[in-house]
């Protein structure tokens, strides 16, 4: 692990993990509870393929109230988050293709604390198309896109849709 990484994980403070595993040396199913310093999770959540170039990973994660920029030492920019988020991927070698679908009932960021935002997201590689909303009180926004990474070629086309925006 390298140092920038250690460091984050230290800022998680005491980690304790409780629920149930079950698997073998191919794959593994996590039903628990993690809790941390800066907030707990629920987890459910079920990896296949642990020894090979291909693994499938679907799982669950939910949290009330975690402190993401005190874990990523951004306290002044980013708060705390609330979060249901749902995965379904495969991860082969370096290439990541699946579905990532969220709900976050608040985040904070820059002193706001932002309600009501939700991001459907499909990545294939490369490739990634998806969804994202918010309706607070001061930002109703959605924008559905694709973007292509490529380097210097890389493609962006994003259709924004502003019902409300109070700076």
């Amino acid at each position: 692990i390298d140092a920038k990484t250690k460091e984050m994980l230290n800022r998680l403070g005491k980690v304790d993990i409780k629920g149930k595993a079950r698997g073998s040396l191919k794959n593994i199913d996590f039903d628990g509870d993690v809790l941390t310093s800066l907030g707990n999770f629920d987890i459910n959540a079920q990896i296949d393929g642990i020894k090979n170039k291909t693994k499938l990973i679907l799982g669950k994660v939910q949290t009330d109230n975690f402190k993401l920029g005190t874990l990523l030492n951004q306290e002044q920019t980013v708060g705390s988050l609330a979060a249901n988020v749902e995965l379904d991927a495969e991860l082969k070698g370096k290439s990541l293709a699946g579905r990532v679908f969220g709900v976050l009932p608040f985040f904070e960021l820059k002193g706001y604390k932002y309600q009501n935002a939700e991001a459907d997201v499909i990545i294939d590689n490369q490739l990634i198309d998806g969804f994202l909303a918010i309706a607070d009180p001061n930002c109703d926004v959605e924008v559905e896109g694709h973007l292509k990474r490529a380097g210097r070629d890389s493609q962006v086309d994003l259709n924004l849709a502003v019902a409300n925006i109070n700076l």
